[in-house]
């Protein structure tokens, strides 16, 4: 008892420090404050909003402190401080004192391996047990590590080798041996060939891109629109392989065909699902940026904004002098409209809008060939959001990088991309030039997003919007995954899944029955393309 308690009076005050601070992180989080304003009591929110967060971190305290204490009462017997068995008064035996024994009698060099061997297998079954419990304890708790098919043992069963490098989406199978990695076109940069990623591993995993062709040219913006999960994000990170586990790419061909503007990085058409962890460090923020949709997290909070800047041209750019890392972060951040002082702040100490142009000037900083933005306006005022919007677009013109642009705003796109991808559930539903998607798509799903937002002039019309929510990606409706919400859909769209192929138009290509084997499209979807209807009257003009 006296050891027990020295242990315990000794040991207290790591684990309380840890709690305390994990306590103090919880109540300042978003779910904490909408329960305080949903009128809880302050009992309910320690009980059931932050002690259920922090059972993990008590229950491996707990543990840890037990461990602990259990090793240190045998590592005081085995120096002979817990009073022997043969001694007076009698002490008891224990694991410590059985290896005390064993070594004093020489056990060891005598071969006498049942002296020593039984209590240190012991010893270490404990400390093993105790992990696996904590680890039960955490599984069972945080309902994201008990998903169905996220496991590593699922992994293996389907035949996944999961990676254990940060940042490098595993690779089930390769492209088929008859593709090439000869550009679709002369002014690729970026190609996306038959592209499916799931989450989760064998019958249990969640397809969330199937099938995907893109096509990003060099100094244009390809928009990439659909509803929150359709897999925008989940497309474009896989491209360069950032998503984390249990995600894995399980077929297609990313190409990055380089050509470096600053003749620094590599050259020619790299295998990006080929590719290492050391190649695609290399090609990664300097030829390939992203911004992410959430700046506040892709800062470090404790860090300057300087410190991050210099940690980048740092780790690409080694030749650089610390001088000239700081005068490239100060033409930075005026590219992008913020004063060089600026540099010396935190995160926590600009505007979302600084920050998100903080996070967009960090991407340029290498001059890469191509940027994705991830939503990067999400969260911003609308005055900010243009304003940030036609820097990039200034920014695209003067440097010449290319963009693929991901938001759920398709009204958005049309104003900025000249081409745009519509993506549903996962499949490339509609592929046109931006201009001929605004003034006339023809998917109904395309239609619907258009028509999500008043129109500011002309006739008043009610608004329509999409009927229904997004299907489960994990019980996706038979035939076209749209039809449940399609006032058009014919009884062929609830059987059969429709593939992305030409129509008639300049680079057009959508998935719909409406537009197959002599179906008539309503007049919603078929209004004449914007060229064609430019020339009728320029036509009229000019007929006497």
């Amino acid at each position: 008892m006296l050891v027990a308690a020295i242990i315990a009076v000794t040991t207290w005050a790591y684990t309380a420090r840890t709690l305390r601070a994990q306590t103090l992180s919880l109540r300042t989080r978003d779910f904490v404050e909408a329960s305080r304003v949903s009128g809880e009591s302050r009992l309910r929110i320690i009980a059931v909003e932050i002690l259920p967060n922090l059972v993990p971190i008590v229950a491996a305290s707990f543990l840890f402190t037990t461990l602990t204490a259990v090793y240190a009462y045998v590592a005081i017997s085995f120096l002979g401080l817990a009073g022997s068995p043969t001694g007076s008064p009698p002490g008891l035996w224990n694991w410590g004192e059985m290896l005390r024994e064993g070594f004093a009698n020489n056990a060891v060099r005598g071969g006498w391996w049942w002296w020593w061997a039984p209590p240190g297998i012991c010893v270490a079954l404990l400390g093993t047990g105790l992990a696996l419990v904590n680890f039960g304890i955490d599984e069972f708790i945080n309902p994201r590590l008990r998903t169905s098919g996220l496991t590593a043992r699922a992994a293996r069963k389907a035949g996944v080798h999961v990676s254990t490098t940060l940042g490098l989406t595993p690779v089930m199978r390769k492209a088929p041996a008859a593709a090439t990695t000869t550009p679709s076109a002369g002014d690729a940069v970026l190609e996306i060939r038959g592209l499916s990623v799931d989450y989760g591993y064998g019958a249990e995993a969640v397809h969330a891109v199937r099938d995907c062709d893109l096509v990003l040219r060099r100094g244009r913006v390809l928009g990439l629109a659909g509803e929150s999960g359709s897999g925008k994000t989940t497309l474009a990170l896989a491209a360069i392989r950032l998503l984390r586990a249990p995600a894995v790419i399980t077929t297609g061909q990313v190409l990055f065909h380089s050509k470096p503007f600053t003749g620094d990085g590599p050259k020619g058409t790299i295998d990006m699902l080929g590719a290492g962890p050391r190649q695609l460090r290399d090609i990664r923020w300097s030829e390939i940026a992203v911004v992410l949709q959430s700046s506040l997290n892709a800062l470090n909070p404790v860090t300057t904004i300087g410190a991050q800047f210099d940690d980048l041209l740092r780790a690409h750019r080694p030749s650089m002098s610390r001088d000239e890392r700081y005068a490239r972060g100060v033409e930075l951040l005026d590219m992008v409209g913020m004063n060089g002082d600026r540099l010396r702040s935190y995160p926590h100490e600009l505007s979302g809008g600084m920050r998100q142009r903080a996070m967009i000037a960090m991407a340029l900083a290498l001059e890469p060939q191509v940027m994705v933005l991830d939503e990067p306006t999400t969260a911003l005022d609308v005055v900010t959001q243009r304003e940030i919007l036609e820097e990039l677009m200034g920014l695209r013109d003067r440097l010449g990088f290319a963009a693929l642009f991901i938001t759920h705003d398709l009204s958005l796109l049309v104003e900025f991309a000249d081409d745009i991808a519509v993506m549903y559930a996962g499949r490339l539903m509609e592929r046109a030039p931006a201009n001929s998607i605004f003034r006339a798509p023809r998917l109904p799903y395309t239609h619907g997003l258009l028509h999500c937002f008043p129109p500011m002039h002309g006739k008043r019309v009610p608004m329509e919007g999409i009927p229904g929510s997004p299907p489960d990606l994990r019980d996706l409706p038979s035939g076209c995954a749209f039809h449940p919400r399609c006032k058009w859909a014919l009884d062929r769209c609830k059987q059969e899944v429709p593939v992305l192929a030409s129509i008639p138009g300049p680079n057009r290509e959508v998935a719909c029955w409406l537009h197959r084997n002599g179906a008539a499209p309503p007049p919603e979807l078929s209004l004449p393309e914007p060229g064609d209807v430019l020339r009728e009257r320029l036509s009229q003009v000019h007929t006497p």
